[in-house]
């Protein structure tokens, strides 16, 4: 059995999600029970659970000091399988959030080399038709407006499949958890 693998996130309030998420069902994206998405960290796997419980701990305390990034997103790009919208305003802010998650010497769990272009993942279209379709469709739309209020903890499943494991709202306050941490 494949170790459970995590990624931190984001999850903007986009004023055409529901759109968005549609246009995603119609064209066979993935994932299919997240909303669109900007990764921050790269995918990691805790070693155990004393390792999930410190990764938790850590994103709790960074979102402390966080508040709301209002952000837009324009250009599809098409990477490998993936489709992604630019990040037209806010860059310099999601960038800030990115090293404040990772920080300037990550731990182990959160280090990467590569850490993941801070673009909106609209999904993963394997069928390379579906995806230029929907990138012409989210061309249409136009800019996107999102607001940016919590970090998210998402497992990514043994078939690729991602799940929403918990949400911090940034400041101080509660941790909604949505499913157990598994190692």
């Amino acid at each position: 059995m494949k170790a459970a693998q995590y990624a931190v996130a984001v999850l903007p309030k986009l004023d055409t999600e529901a759109e968005l998420m549609r246009l995603r069902d119609r064209f066979g994206g993935r994932p299919v029970n997240i909303p669109p998405y900007v990764q921050l960290s790269g995918v990691f796997t805790p070693s155990g659970l004393s390792e999930a419980v410190s990764v938790n701990e850590f994103i709790s305390q960074a979102r402390r000091k966080l508040h709301a990034i209002a952000a837009s997103f324009q250009s599809c790009v098409e990477q490998a399988d993936f489709l992604l919208l630019a990040v037209e305003q806010g860059a310099e802010e999601l960038g800030g959030l990115q090293r404040s998650v990772v920080g300037p010497e990550p731990t182990s769990f959160l280090s990467g080399e590569n850490l993941p272009r801070l673009d909106l993942v609209l999904g993963r279209f394997s069928d390379p038709m579906a995806r230029a379709q929907m990138a012409t469709e989210v061309t249409r739309i136009g800019r996107i407006l999102g607001v940016i209020d919590a970090l998210v903890l998402l497992r990514v499943g043994p078939d690729d499949d991602w799940h929403l494991t918990a949400q911090y709202p940034f400041g101080i306050g509660r941790v909604d958890y949505f499913e157990r941490f598994l190692t």
